[in-house]
């Protein structure tokens, strides 16, 4: 069944069903019908959502979850999305470190030209 997939990418991603219906063209309550099993994805949607995640079509055409599936092509595009993400976790700690330091700096520079108060 595809509905876990579906769920477990958009899940990742932090996006909600309304963002991917207006990706995929349709409404919301389509989406859900997809990602709960209601309806079968088509062709079409499945290349639109590959593209999005960068893996392959077959993610979202089998009816294995990427996880367990036993297909070598499919599981070094799985790799690499999960790269992906990783090294994007790891530009956003870098980015945060550099604004932490920054910011100590400010203070620190501020303190030093505080003027001591008198006694």
């Amino acid at each position: 069944m595809i509905a876990p997939t579906l769920r477990y990418f958009r899940n990742l991603n932090n996006w909600t069903q309304e963002y991917l219906a207006n990706i995929l063209k349709i409404s919301q309550p389509a989406y859900s019908k997809l990602e709960n099993g209601f309806t079968n994805i088509d062709e079409k949607t499945a290349l639109i959502l590959a593209d999005l995640y960068k893996v392959d079509k077959e993610i979202f055409l089998s009816n294995q979850f990427p996880i367990t599936n036993n297909t070598v092509h499919t599981q070094n595009n799985y790799t690499n999305f999960l790269d992906s993400q990783i090294k994007e976790c790891i530009d956003v700690v870098n980015g945060f470190n550099r604004n932490l330091e920054n910011l100590l700096a400010v203070i620190k520079e501020s303190q030093n030209l505080a003027i001591p108060r008198k006694k």
